[in-house]
This record gives structure tokens, sequence and C-alpha cells, in this order.
């Protein structure tokens, strides 16, 4: 008998049994509710109203990012929208976040097996960086926190379900989608604590100070001990402090002096989510976006 043959016998003999073997063995898929989807859509709206910053590349009550538009509209429409045309159709942009929301949470809700409070953390690590894996991070935490506070208002307050015990745990692993960028909201509650790295001089120069006075001190103006003319903004500390606004930038400009452009981006939209329209970070933003 040919191996054709051979193959066809043993599927017309034990095609059934093992259809019935690999049913009971494979993992059950997990899936959300409708209800599950339309309370995290109005949370996230929720937590975006809390915004007192309103930048410019942020679109509708959930704070959509421009280059997000084009995308998703694509994506859950068939068809691609420009700017102009999502901000005249807020009934649209719900459907389309509505879309995203719910790819994303089955996505998530399986990675988290069915315990819904990680899943509702990973996606809001998703929405705010594009990476759900990031959700204890200092930097992510505190607006997962809020997102689950205003997702329990809208549940009524009911407590998180959990996978039931005894089931199978299965081996579903999360990926964002491929096509998908974060979304940029609101900041940190908190401001992060970072650590500033200092690079050691290796030979110390004596350098005459140059006498400048209080107040006076512009871009491109030579700082004193320094025989580099100053190409960024110069950041103030007060003695003992240091604002979030000091802190974002001050990591911006090590990550993109490290040309780690996609972080330097990131802290420079925090910069901005503290000082809106401050010209050294939009500058910085504009620059490293045309790149």
């Amino acid at each position: 008998m040919s191996w054709m043959g051979i193959m066809r016998s043993y599927i017309t003999r034990f095609g059934p049994a093992l259809l019935l073997l690999l049913m009971s063995v494979a993992p059950a898929q997990a899936s959300v509710t409708d209800a599950q989807v339309n309370n995290l859509v109005e949370a996230l709206r929720d937590v975006a109203k809390q915004s007192t910053s309103k930048p410019k590349t942020l679109h509708s009550d959930w704070r959509i990012s421009e280059r997000n538009i084009g995308p998703w509209s694509k994506q859950c429409l068939q068809s691609e929208l420009s700017v102009q045309e999502f901000d005249r159709n807020p009934e649209t942009v719900a459907r389309i976040v509505t879309c995203k929301v719910k790819e994303v949470l089955t996505t998530e809700y399986a990675a988290a097996d069915s315990d819904e409070a990680l899943a509702l953390r990973r996606f809001a690590s998703w929405w705010r960086t594009g990476d759900p894996n990031t959700y204890s991070t200092p930097e992510t935490a505190a607006y997962a926190d809020r997102i689950l506070k205003a997702y329990q208002r809208r549940n009524e307050g009911k407590p998180f379900a959990t996978k039931p015990a005894g089931s199978n745990p299965g081996t579903v692993t999360s990926k964002p989608p491929v096509e998908v960028q974060p979304v940029e909201t609101q900041p940190v509650e908190k401001p992060v604590e970072v650590p500033i790295e200092v690079k050691p001089v290796e030979k110390p120069v004596a350098v005459k100070p140059v006498e400048s006075k209080p107040g006076t001190s512009k871009p491109g103006d030579v700082r004193p001990g320094s025989t580099k003319k100053q190409t960024g903004p110069i950041v103030s500390v007060n003695a003992g402090r240091i604002t979030a606004y000091d802190r974002y930038m001050i990591v911006a400009k090590q990550a993109e002096e490290q040309k780690d452009y996609k972080k330097a981006l990131l802290f420079f939209r925090r910069a901005i989510d503290e000082r809106p329209d401050d010209p050294y970070a939009t500058t910085a933003i504009q620059a490293l976006e045309s790149k």
C-alpha cells in the first residue's frame, strides 16, 4: 500500500477519536463580554478627561494619538480616516475605540489566565506604553490603578473575576498587535524617581569661573566652567528639590544622547504634560518625530 493509502486508512479509522482527544487537551480560548469591553471603554474616557493638559497631537475624549488614527480606522472600518474626519465623527471614534479595546483586551485576558484585574492592568500598560508587560513598573502602575478604579465604578463596584479553581491554565502568551502604537495619555500621578547617571571626569581641569548674573541664563549661553556652547534647555534645580518636569527632561536628554530615541520621545512628551507648550520639549519632540 502506498504512503498516501496508509494515511487515508489511519484518518478513516481514528479521525473522530483523534479530534475528540485534541479538543479535550486544547486550552479553552479566553473571551471577554461586551459589558467588560464597554466598561473599559468608558473607564479609559473617564481617566483621559481627568488630564488638564491638551496636547495638539491627541484627539477625542480618549486622547488618541494622531499616528494611531489611520491604522486603527483602516483596521476597524476598512477605511482610513484623516485626522479631520476623525474629529468630526464622535460616534465613529467610539466604534474604533471599542474595536481596539475588544481586540487587545481579549489577548490580554488570555495572557492573564482569565484573571480580570491582571488583564486590565496589562491592557492599561499596553494603552500607555505599547507593551503589556510593563504593568508593574513605576511608569505605568499608577496609571493602571486609575484605570481599575474607573472600571470598577462603571461595573458598580463588583469584584474582579478570576479563573475558576481546577481549570486548565493553558499556555497562551501575549503579544501586542504589530501595527499598534501606544496611545499617549495623561502623566502618572506621582513623579517617577529616575536615577541620574553621572559620568565621572577622568582628570579635573582648572577653569576660571565666568561671572554671571542670576536669572540671565538663556539657551545658547555658555555656562560657568564650560567651553561648550549650551544647545538644550538649562534645567533649573532648586536646592533640595527637583520637579517632575526636570526629571523627565534629564532622562529624555540622556536617552537622546545614547540614541535611544523611543525612550527620549516618551519622556519629552511627559515633560510636555507637565508644562504644556514648553518650547524646548516641543522642539525636541518635533526633531525626534521627523527621524
